[in-house]
């Protein structure tokens, strides 16, 4: 499985996006939701997470080897 996720300052919600192959089956699932803090928890919006374009986000970003380095 392989999660991507992408913080989005200016919105205030992160852009999660999964990819997962299933091993046995070879079937491949893909997923992008947008997830934001709403009363001091994570909580998905189904309505934002409809517009998610993955390879838009992943363009929008820029990619650090480590984030922990800082």
């Amino acid at each position: 499985m392989k999660i991507e996720v992408y913080y989005d300052k200016k919105n205030e919600w992160y852009n999660s996006l999964f990819n997962y192959t299933n091993p046995e089956k070879g079937n491949k699932v893909e997923g992008s939701y947008v997830v934001r803090e709403k009363n001091g928890e994570l909580k998905i919006d189904i309505e934002k997470s409809r517009d998610v374009d993955p390879e838009e986000i992943r363009k929008s970003f820029k990619r650090e080897a480590c984030i922990h380095c800082k």
